[in-house]
Formats: C-alpha cells, sequence, structure tokens
C-alpha cells in the first residue's frame, strides 16, 4: 500500500507554483515580426513532390538493392556466428609461466 505524506507543503508548493505560473502575463509575440513580414503575402501552395525533388531510384530498385544487402549481410552473421559457436565466450588467453598469485 502506498503512503503519501501529510506535510501540507508536499501539496501546497507545486500548488502554489502552478498557480503563480498561470498567474504570468504571455509574452507579446506580435512585436517579434517585423512590419514587412507582416505585411507580406501568404505563400503559394506547391505539390509535394515538386517540394521534396525527384528520387534518386524507381522504388522497385531500391527494394531490390536493399533485399540483396540485407541477405547478403545476413550470410555474413551467420557466417560469424558459426565462427564464433566453437570459441569460448570470456575466455582469457593463459598467461605464460601459469596462473600464480603474485602473493600479495
Amino acid at each position: 500500500m502506498l503512503r503519501f505524506p501529510h506535510r501540507p507543503t508536499a501539496i501546497a508548493a507545486p500548488a502554489l507554483a502552478l498557480l503563480l505560473a498561470g498567474c504570468a502575463p504571455p509574452p507579446e509575440l506580435d512585436a517579434t515580426i517585423s512590419p514587412e513580414l507582416a505585411g507580406a503575402a501568404y505563400p503559394d501552395f506547391a505539390p509535394v513532390e515538386q517540394l521534396l525533388g525527384p528520387t534518386r531510384e524507381p522504388p522497385g530498385q531500391a527494394a531490390a538493392a536493399t533485399e540483396a544487402e540485407l541477405l547478403a549481410r545476413r550470410a555474413q552473421l551467420q557466417a560469424r556466428a558459426e565462427r564464433l559457436r566453437g570459441a569460448a565466450i570470456g575466455a582469457t588467453p593463459a598467461r605464460p609461466g601459469g596462473n600464480r598469485s603474485s602473493g600479495r
């Protein structure tokens, strides 16, 4: 069962902070716009294709190239996993002279 502190400041302090923040006057955003910009016309709408520009490759060719890259990457990772299956993970190489402690 959760217990909440019964101190009045635990509730009153955040409530007071919210009330004081709500009393602040809003910033004057209209004063940041220059008169030339305020009187300027709105820009014309343009098609998205025109804004984005031409694509580099047709979608079919890009998908085939991506699939080929992913298949090659999968083959590399599978070959690496096969090599690592025989290795002991976390094994440290044996030191010359054995594994004697320094006696400290």
